[in-house]
């Protein structure tokens, strides 16, 4: 993580005087300091070994995610003592109910990281967390001290712990393609939909210019890994489609930088960034993944009108 980057970028909003995103920004600047010192911990002690290129290239070929070839090291000591620390800084920052907050006082992290087998987060982190959010959720995991933590705050925070701890994975694998020594495609042809590293879903998109484009190029982002990929310009990250008939942008008015890309064949969307040429403002992925949460409630909407 580029955390100066990203409180430069924090900061540059914060400016427009919008109180409410400043305090957003706010909290969530602590979780990315605290996930800074995670990354810099592990990645001294337990290295990624990143696979070479000719292996990254033949698993995007066949829709193999990095990470389900060769994970990340992930113990239930790191993972615990990871999410320790971030549910220690949510305390800490606060907004959360009463309940929540002694929820995430009392959780004893390394029996409730150890509900699903850890060494699955290294592989597949969204199905380890499916696993542990299920048992939580289960009456068989009554016994366990964090049985009142709500399955979905159990996954906010591992979800943040699990981040910092395969992050190097994805700057090793996409750093692999920034250099050209990699070319990410899908084994249906074009660009990977899912993330090439994790597997798990694009979080946004960037529309501006990049390392693969002389123009206006477009660029996929996932939360849970922190990887970017190129992407097709005209196609929808969800489905796939490359019908223009069928794909369009939406957005709040006055604000034509921040986008839903939205597809009429299969009702998906996607939050899109469009930085223009010579915007110098500081742009980090972590920062507008915050910024247009308030583009989820835009599709809620979309859903029902077109419901």
């Amino acid at each position: 993580m580029d955390v100066k980057r990203i409180h430069a970028a924090a900061a540059a909003y914060a400016r427009r005087g919008d109180r409410a995103l400043a305090e957003r920004l706010g909290f969530f600047g602590a979780l990315w300091g605290v996930q800074e010192c995670i990354e810099r911990e592990v990645s001294t002690s337990h290295p990624y070994a990143c696979p070479s290129s000719a292996e990254v290239a033949a698993w995007a070929a066949a829709g193999t995610p990095v990470l389900s070839q060769a994970p990340a090291y992930i113990t239930v000591e790191l993972l615990s003592n990871a999410a320790s620390l971030v549910a220690a800084r949510f305390v800490e920052k606060g907004g959360f109910s009463d309940d929540d907050q002694e929820a995430l006082k009392s959780a004893d992290w390394a029996r409730i990281v150890a509900l699903a087998p850890v060494e699955v987060a290294g592989a597949n982190p969204e199905a380890y967390l499916d696993a542990v959010m299920n048992a939580l959720a289960n009456a068989e995991a009554s016994a366990c001290d964090g049985a009142l933590l709500e399955p979905r705050l159990a996954g906010f925070v591992l979800s943040a712990a699990i981040k910092p701890l395969i992050s190097s994975a994805a700057t090793s694998v996409c750093g692999l393609a920034r250099a050209g020594l990699v070319q990410l495609h899908a084994p249906e042809g074009g660009k990977p939909m899912a993330c090439p590293v994790c597997g798990g879903e694009a979080t946004m998109a960037y529309v501006g210019p990049n390392p693969f484009s002389s123009g206006n190029g477009r660029m996929l982002w996932c939360g849970q890994c922190g990887a970017e990929w190129e992407f097709e310009r005209v196609r929808c990250a969800r489905c796939g489609t490359q019908n223009p008939a069928h794909l369009h942008y939406v957005s709040v008015e006055g604000d034509e930088s921040h986008r839903l890309h939205v597809c009429d064949e299969c009702g998906g969307h996607i939050r899109t960034r469009f930085v223009e040429a010579g915007d110098l403002t500081p742009f980090s992925y972590e920062v507008e993944d915050v910024v247009t949460a308030n583009l989820e409630l835009v599709a809620q909407q979309l859903k029902q009108d077109n419901g």
